[in-house]
């Protein structure tokens, strides 16, 4: 059980780093963009929330689509499972501890969008809309 925890959580680190990588990588393309939103009269804190909801929405995404796959893959081996091990496991049974993990996941991803967030609350908005020519 502890090696499956362990390969979870590294499992979920690796997923954290990806998320920030990839909006921290989006944010070169996004600049103009949000530059334009902080003229308009978006707060700096308001683009600071956007990215972190972003990260968490990503996040929250890719944790029901993994709980969906378990449960999936729980039911399409129920039947070898039972036929090896003796026991039938259930796979529409949902566990209190999977809406805690769920909730860390969600956490996590919204504490990985955190470094591009504050590289975006740093951002001088008038220095990113200098012409592009």
């Amino acid at each position: 059980d502890r090696v499956f925890l362990v390969i979870a959580v590294l499992v979920v680190l690796v997923g954290v780093v990806s998320v920030a990588v990839a909006i921290y990588n989006t944010l070169a393309a996004r600049a103009r963009e949000l530059s334009i939103l902080r003229i308009l009269g978006a707060r700096r804190r308001t683009i600071f929330g956007m990215l972190v909801g972003e990260a968490a929405l990503l996040s929250g995404l890719g944790g029901l689509l993994g709980l969906g796959l378990a449960h999936g893959l729980v039911f399409a081996t129920a039947g070898l499972v039972e036929q090896s091990a003796g026991f039938r496991p259930r796979s529409a049974v949902f566990l209190p501890e999977e809406l805690l993990v769920y909730a860390l996941v969600v956490l996590a991803g919204a504490a990985g969008g955190l470094l591009p967030a504050v590289s975006a609350y740093n951002n001088d908005a008038a220095a990113r809309l200098a012409p592009l020519a």
